[in-house]
């Protein structure tokens, strides 16, 4: 194989955009369990695990948690990039199967939900507590629609996550006062940016599901 043959390059390219493409309905799905794609999802699931325990942890004992502020950080990086390569690896190699399409958008809820949960027993305002609990109703009612309906991923949907995702790591670099000690933007604005994502996102849902080869 040569390194500099251009049919090479033009390959890898393609594989590239394959893994990018959102459009995981016409890649061929499998019952297999054991893939690599559905390894990175666990992996994410694992590091999300330990995040929530550590803050539950430093919740209960008034303090950071086991882990010190940075590993924390790097725990939420690590399972927002499985959630970035699973997909990728997945369309790839040719990988889609049954269970990751369940388990990839759940790790990606759990990962807002995570966040939105430790926000409210931060804050503990009215008003955070309130907005927190509309967002995880209306994304566990999208869930349970998209489920029923066996709606793809689509570009809203993705966009949705990456505003959820940013607001996450703005609210735990605040929260543990990683690199700066100035709250640069108030979890009360960070929860409104959220909940307008989800909602953006769910009036596209509640459109895919109302076409008629939905039903």
């Amino acid at each position: 194989m040569r390194i500099f043959d251009m049919q090479n390059w033009q390959f890898i390219w393609h594989r590239i955009l394959v893994g990018l493409s959102l459009r995981k309905e016409i890649y061929p799905v499998s019952n297999e369990i054991l893939t690599f794609p559905n390894s990175i999802t666990a992996f994410g699931f694992l590091s999300l695990f330990l995040y929530q325990a550590n803050y539950l942890y430093g919740f209960l004992h008034n303090n950071t948690g086991f882990f010190p502020g940075h590993i924390a950080l790097t725990l939420l990086v690590v399972a927002i990039i499985s959630d970035a390569l699973d997909g990728f690896f997945a369309r790839t190699l040719g990988a889609c199967s049954h269970i990751g399409e369940i388990l990839d958008p759940a790790r990606d809820r759990y990962l807002a939900f995570v966040i939105l949960l430790q926000m409210a027993t931060v804050e503990k305002t009215s008003f955070v507590i309130f907005v927190v609990g509309s967002i995880i109703l209306i994304e566990t009612s999208t869930a349970i629609q998209n489920w029923k309906y066996s709606i793809a991923v689509n570009g809203v949907g993705k966009l949705r996550m990456g505003i959820h995702m940013f607001c996450s790591l703005i609210f735990v670099i605040q929260t543990y006062q990683i690199w700066t000690s100035i709250n640069i933007i108030s979890t009360e604005t960070l929860v409104v940016i959220m909940l307008l994502a989800t909602v953006m996102s769910s009036f596209k849902y509640v459109s895919l599901a109302s076409l008629p080869n939905s039903k």
